[in-house]
């Protein structure tokens, strides 16, 4: 589950995973979109332990499609080493309702 809300490119939201077999983690994200591409930070809590890390999605009318790429620790945060080189399409996508 994703909620966003937008003012001028700037985002503040919610994220929930809630995968099958996986831990659950949800949290908050603030960050911005440019080019339809939301980059932030998201801060959130998974089994008792809160941590920081840098998600991106494709955003379209109907869809938000988590991006991959190879990330790297920055002062205890998890970011992306270059985020000209993210990835769409082959995980998470989540629909408009």
């Amino acid at each position: 589950m994703l909620k966003l809300a937008v003012n001028g490119g700037k985002v503040n939201g919610e994220l929930l995973y809630a995968l099958k077999e996986k831990d659950r983690n949800s949290g908050t994200l603030t960050g911005e979109i440019k080019n339809d591409i939301l980059l932030a930070d998201y801060k959130f809590r998974s089994e008792g332990v809160f941590s920081e890390r840098q998600v991106a999605f494709k955003l379209t009318v109907t869809t938000a499609t988590e991006g991959y790429g190879e990330v790297r620790e920055t002062k205890g945060k998890m970011k992306f080493k270059y985020l000209g080189k993210l990835t769409y399409g082959t995980g998470l996508t989540l629909k408009k309702k």
